[in-house]
C-alpha cells in the first residue's frame, strides 16, 4: 500500500475534527426578537450585530431589551421633510386672472418619514403625509392628513390615528402612533407623536416626532 492510499484510508476512518462551534445566541435576545415578530432576515442581522459588540455593549444592550424592547428601539430621520408644490390652476376664469393668480394658489402635499431601527438595522417606519392649499401667505383649505407605520408587527401592535388643523393662517398636521407589545408576560405600551407644520409661502415650520 502506497503512502497516498494509507492516507486515504486513515481518513476514511478517522472523524474529521469537528468545525469550530458557533457561540449561541443568548436567550434575551431571542427573547427580544420574538416580542417584536422580526423576520428570520432581521433576526439573523441583529444577533451578528449583537456579536460585534464589546461584552460590556452586549450585555448593556441584552439587559435593557430584556427589561423594555421598545427602549432599544431608534428614531432617525430618512430625509429632511419633503414637499411638492404645485400651482392651482382655475380653467373657467379669464386667461390673465389664471396667470395671476397662479402663482398664489397652490396645492402642496408634503412627507416626512422616521426610521425605527435596532443597532443599526431598519426594522420599521413612521410616516405621515399632509395635502394642503395655500395662497402664499397663509394655508387656506385641509385636504389630508394621514399617518401609518410599515414594517414588521408580531406582537407589537401599532394603531395609528391623524389630525389637522389650520391656525392664525399655518397647518398643522399630527399623527398619533400607538404602540403596544408582550415581553415576559406583561404588556408594555407607548405612544410617538409626529407633526408637520407649514406656513401659506409654503415654508415649513415644524417637523417633529416624540414621545408622549
Amino acid at each position: 500500500m502506497t503512502a497516498l492510499v494509507a492516507a486515504l484510508a486513515v481518513a476514511l476512518v478517522v472523524p474529521s475534527a469537528p468545525a469550530h462551534a458557533e457561540e449561541p445566541v443568548d436567550p434575551r435576545l431571542q427573547e427580544f426578537t420574538s416580542a417584536v415578530g422580526v423576520d428570520a432576515s432581521i433576526e439573523s442581522e441583529l444577533e451578528d450585530a449583537v456579536q460585534q459588540l464589546t461584552p460590556s455593549e452586549r450585555e448593556e444592550f441584552l439587559s435593557t431589551a430584556a427589561e423594555d424592547p421598545l427602549a432599544v428601539m431608534e428614531l432617525t430621520a430618512v430625509s429632511p421633510a419633503d414637499i411638492d408644490s404645485t400651482p392651482i390652476v382655475d380653467s373657467g376664469r379669464p386667461t390673465a386672472q389664471v396667470f395671476a393668480t397662479a402663482s398664489n394658489r397652490r396645492l402642496n402635499t408634503a412627507n416626512q418619514s422616521y426610521k425605527v431601527s435596532v443597532l443599526g438595522i431598519q426594522t420599521g417606519t413612521f410616516s405621515p403625509r399632509y395635502r394642503f392649499e395655500s395662497n402664499g401667505t397663509a394655508v387656506t383649505r385641509n385636504l389630508e392628513c394621514t399617518a401609518w407605520w410599515s414594517g414588521f408587527s408580531g406582537f407589537w401592535s401599532i394603531a395609528s390615528s391623524a389630525t389637522q388643523w389650520i391656525s392664525g393662517g399655518k397647518g398643522t398636521c399630527i399623527g398619533t402612533h400607538r404602540m403596544s407589545i408582550v415581553a415576559k408576560g406583561s404588556m408594555l405600551t407607548a405612544v410617538k407623536e409626529q407633526g408637520l407644520s407649514y406656513n401659506g409661502k409654503p415654508t415649513l415650520l415644524r417637523n417633529y416626532i416624540k414621545n408622549l
